[in-house]
């Protein structure tokens, strides 16, 4: 342990001596420029007379082996080895040189792998597992209160939906009551009507001519 933390340090002594390797007069096109990052990576110069292959003071330095960093340490992360991890199946592997980075992976799962490293112990490169843990579990809680209000607002809605089609109904059967009384009482004063159309005059006896010659005047 002592042995790694020592290499580490060296390491980090040795990379800020090393320089930045660009490609050959990368400075002097602006098709190269500093904000197009591709077109700065290392390429070595195949020049006949290139200063820079020709490893000539005052030119960009060229990578060579003197800038590596200790092999023990070499592509670590603080001395111990990544380990990309997606669940809790993978957390329980991890072993005491290294180190798990999660990857990009859903809330829950998240909250999982984080409540599992607080219970082993084991910390994770880039999550604090205490705060993840706070933010994931109010984000849920927040979610489900949001979740329920819209539920409660649905049945409400419903009911009053619900409420609005029996008034609807009710109305309407008063109405067809009201029509079909109306027109119960139209069809009776029809057939009185009709009954007493129908009913025949009554036959008056012959009128009596009266003789006015025969009266005594």
């Amino acid at each position: 342990m002592e042995e790694r933390e020592r290499l580490v340090k060296v390491r980090k002594a040795q990379k800020k001596r090393k320089p930045d390797f660009y490609r050959k007069d990368s400075f002097k096109k602006s098709k190269l420029g500093k904000r197009r990052n591709k077109k700065l990576t290392w390429r070595h110069p195949i020049g006949r007379h290139s200063k820079v292959r020709e490893k000539e003071k005052s030119y960009p330095k060229q990578p060579s082996v003197g800038y590596r960093s200790p092999k023990q340490v070499r592509s670590t992360l603080n001395g111990f080895n990544v380990i990309y991890i997606s669940n809790v199946k993978q957390l329980t592997k991890i072993t005491k040189d290294q180190i798990p980075v999660i990857l990009h992976i859903g809330a829950k799962n998240k909250l999982e792998i984080a409540k599992k490293a607080q219970e082993l112990g084991i910390k994770i490169y880039n999550l604090n597992s205490e705060k993840a843990i706070k933010n994931i579990e109010e984000k849920f809680s927040e979610r489900k209160k949001i979740k329920q209000d819209k539920i409660k607002k649905k049945q409400e809605r419903i009911e009053k939906e619900k409420a609005k089609t029996e008034k609807k109904k009710k109305t309407d059967s008063e109405s067809k009551e009201k029509i079909e009384s109306k027109e119960k009482e139209t069809n009776q004063q029809k057939e009185e009507k009709e009954k007493i159309l129908s009913q025949k005059p009554e036959e008056k006896g012959p009128r009596k001519n009266l003789d006015l010659n025969q009266t005594g005047d």
